[in-house]
């Protein structure tokens, strides 16, 4: 099916979705994971997979190191692991792959662990900038946004295989092959479809102290393994890359057994089933017009959703639960790249996107007629969005200065209605725009290199379906939620310099921002949520790092520490249990501390026999509500972690050892839910 699409497709050239660097783009800035990191180039900040794939097994486990996103998982392997940034919430902060907001049903939001790392190219991570190699990709979320894009370099060996063992029957498997090539005339490859399979399972029966254990309801917080959170998911991707254009067709299957913590019942059979088809296409044409190079960017999205929720035995929900969920999401992008001279570059692009939401209860007998207003309503919502994308950069002739500023026109419709009914109900329009502005000087002060930029954005976000109509017992909806608006100011300074003859960055960002009906989440004891606005509320916070190097004739150390502190405080007249509060979901104080080691190992005659690689890490967050009213059942733990990973690696592969939460720290996360206590995980890689 690839094959025939992309035959059909018209003369272009290679493709890197998401953004590929050509001669007639902006170079992103680049940073090494366990090196030296750089301020983001006009907000943008790349990850790529060699420097960033000794620093742990998972895409949480990169990024919870920097300073600045905060990673939330929410309890073992198959929950969500949600990413935050400079202060919002995980909502608010925005999730691509190869450059499509893709979201999951539980909580609403992607797990970051469900892609996984190897399938990895680059991390873009985007603040008040762009990516403006397709005229697509900007910063329009209110907190920031991470573009996920993944791997499909044709001159990588022809297969990998990789294994994996770890705690409480943790195991994993995976392969990829390319199962085909077509070279030209010099042996380069220029055609290739590649093929990745990965099983993943866990039992997650981790002990954790239960609150009111099933059979003793008065030992309270008594130790016990986790019952009924199984998970296993398998997944098969098809790739094809042609001179002309890309395609990927990707099939997923989960199961996830949901528990009840609050009792951890012996009799809970709660599930939940997915199973995920996606369908993706895109290229990127170069033309010319006159003297002016001119990309284009295209991509083809589609996704199709299949949740089923059961619950025999009325555990989890609020009766018996045998619920069916049927999500779809249609998108066409299309955006525009040309550089007018040195040192301007303007882009422009297109988003259109169609999406359903189909909920299906087949345990409530007056679900179909929607008689109940306290009961379920088999429903059917829908979302069309189209949106408008401008955007230029520049630059002076010595690189020292650089201008962005992006603007962005939204208009998206909403309705719901039961599900067999023609008549519309709940039908809601909205138009927002969004704009981000920054400027960008660096100097060069008694051989220090100091840079300093000033941004400003204005985002929005709309509710997504799950926010507003609910989700298979674990969010229950909120129908009259409405958009949230956020106005940032930000000022990001680093120093380069040398303190005691080593290389020493320093940096230091400040930012404040107005919310308007800002969308919080709100859970119960068991985990079940919903989501509300709020009337208004301010952030302010301070970011920063202390990162030190200290490169030896064989081996190379960094140690690194790092802070955010918030403060924030609600503003809400109509409810005064939720006025001069804290904002919940984040946490107002971590600090980071990081430590890496790694050596190049020599035989007698001085051949490489192989690199060392050794990280370790320490986090402290605290300072989080899981409630916008802040009552002191809803302050959350303090999370303390420190982890720890070794790596060896040779020509042909790599081995290691990743240790989570060495000092077995006990805790809930934000969701009320307890974290995983201390787990290791043995790896394996080999290609051929």
């Amino acid at each position: 099916m690839l094959a025939a699409l992309l035959g059909a497709a018209p003369s272009l050239q290679a493709e890197d979705t998401g953004g590929n660097a050509d001669a007639n783009e902006e170079i992103p800035n680049v940073i090494s994971y366990g090196q030296r990191e750089s301020l983001p180039d006009n907000g943008l900040q790349t990850l790529l997979a060699e420097q960033f794939a000794i620093g742990g097994n998972s895409i949480s486990d990169v990024l919870q190191q920097m300073n600045g996103l905060q990673l939330q998982p929410l309890g073992g392997l198959g929950d969500p692991v949600l990413v935050s940034m400079r202060g919002a919430s995980s909502q608010q902060t925005r999730l691509l792959i190869d450059g499509i907001e893709v979201t999951q049903s539980q909580f609403g939001s992607y797990d970051l662990n469900a892609l996984p790392l190897h399938r990895i190219a680059r991390i873009e991570i985007l603040n008040a900038g762009a990516d403006m190699s397709n005229g697509l990709t900007a910063d329009q979320a209110i907190g920031g946004t991470i573009n996920l894009v993944t791997d499909h370099q044709p001159d990588s060996p022809d297969t990998h295989v990789r294994a994996a063992l770890g705690a409480w029957g943790t195991a994993s498997a995976s392969i990829d092959t390319r199962v085909w090539a077509a070279r030209d005339e010099s042996g380069r490859i220029r055609s290739h479809t590649h093929l990745w399979y990965e099983h993943q399972r866990s039992d997650n029966n981790y002990e954790y102290p239960v609150s009111s254990p099933e059979d003793a309801p008065t030992e309270r917080n008594r130790l016990e393994p986790l019952r009924n959170s199984e998970y296993r998911r398998d997944s098969l991707t098809l790739t094809q890359a042609t001179p002309w254009a890309r395609g990927s067709l990707n099939w997923q299957s989960e199961r996830k057994n949901l528990p009840y913590f609050h009792r951890n019942p012996k009799q809970n059979d709660a599930a939940l089933d997915s199973d995920i088809l996606r369908l993706q296409l895109s290229g990127n044409p170069a033309l010319t017009t006159g003297n002016r190079p001119l990309t284009l960017h295209w991509q083809l999205f589609h996704q199709r959703h299949n949740d089923t929720f059961k619950d025999p035995q009325g555990v989890i929900g609020l009766g018996v639960d045998d619920d069916r969920y049927q999500y779809r999401h249609s998108q066409f992008n299309f955006g525009i790249v040309t550089r007018l001279n040195a040192a301007w570059t303007f882009g422009s692009g297109i988003q259109l996107a169609h999406q359903t939401y189909h909920s299906e209860y087949r345990n409530d007998a007056d679900s179909e007629q929607c008689t109940n207003p306290l009961g379920n309503c088999d429903s059917f919502s829908w979302l069309d969005q189209l949106q408008w994308l401008t955007q230029a950069n520049w630059r002076n002739d010595d690189d020292t200065r650089h201008f962005h500023i992006s603007a962005q026109h939204n208009r998206e419709q909403r309705g719901q209605r039961a599900r067999k009914s023609q008549r519309q109900k709940d039908v809601t329009s909205w138009t927002y725009p969004s704009v981000q502005i920054s400027w960008q000087q660096s100097h060069w002060i008694a051989e220090s290199d100091w840079l300093w930029r000033v941004s400003y954005k204005r985002n929005s976000r709309s509710p997504t379906l799950y926010e507003q109509f609910g989700d298979h017992g674990l969010l229950v909806g909120s129908p009259n939620l409405e958009p949230e608006l956020g106005r940032t100011w930000s000022l990001d300074n680093e120093l380069d310099t040398e303190w005691f003859q080593l290389p020493t960055r320093l940096s230091l960002n400040l930012f404040q921002r107005q919310l308007e009906k800002a969308i919080v989440p709100v859970y119960s004891s068991t985990g079940v949520g919903r989501y509300v606005n709020t009337h208004s509320a301010t952030l302010t916070g301070l970011e920063w790092q202390w990162q030190q190097n200290l490169p030896l004739s064989s081996s190379h150390w960094q140690w690194s520490l790092a802070g955010s502190h918030y403060q924030s405080k609600t503003d809400d007249p109509t409810n005064k249990s939720f006025d001069g509060k804290h904002l919940a979901g984040i946490y107002h104080i971590r600090l980071i501390a990081n430590l890496d080691w790694h050596i190049v190992g020599r035989n007698h005659n001085e051949a490489d026999t192989g690199e060392h690689h050794l990280n370790l890490s320490a986090e402290l967050a605290d300072d989080l509500y899981t409630g916008p009213a802040n009552l002191p059942a809803e302050r959350a733990d303090q999370r303390r972690l420190v982890n720890a990973a070794y790596r060896y690696t040779w020509e042909d592969g790599n081995t290691g050892l990743r240790i989570n939460n060495l000092m077995n720290n006990r805790f809930n996360d934000y969701s009320q839910r307890p974290a995983r206590t201390r787990y290791w995980t043995l790896f394996l890689q080999y290609q051929f």
